[in-house]
């Protein structure tokens, strides 16, 4: 199946379909086999640079923080989770996670 015919049925399946029904599973099932392949070598290339991008986010960090300081208190990056103003439409609770408004 090419790639935005399967992009195209898994927009239907969540607009219109049913995501439990045989269908949906099926839509699921093809998605994730070629979103998601089953190769060690690509999954380690994936973490990789993934840690990559978080290292270079960090590095980042530091360097706003060391050369604008009250920046990095106004924008909560310098506060614990539970204490940071939740994001429009959250709500945030005593713990780390954030729960939607609907």
């Amino acid at each position: 199946m090419k790639y935005w015919a399967l992009i195209e049925q898994d927009n239907w399946l969540h607009a219109y379909g049913d995501l439990q029904s045989e269908q949906g599973k099926a839509i699921k099932a093809e998605l994730r086999r070629v979103m998601y392949p089953e190769f060690d070598d690509w999954k380690t290339m994936i973490w990789n640079e993934a840690v990559d991008a978080l290292d270079k986010v960090r590095q980042g960090a530091e360097r706003l923080g060391r050369r604008h300081p009250e920046a990095m208190t106004r924008s909560g990056l310098w506060h614990s989770p539970p204490e940071r103003t939740a994001h429009r439409g959250c709500v945030q609770s005593d713990t780390t996670q954030a729960t939607y408004r609907r």
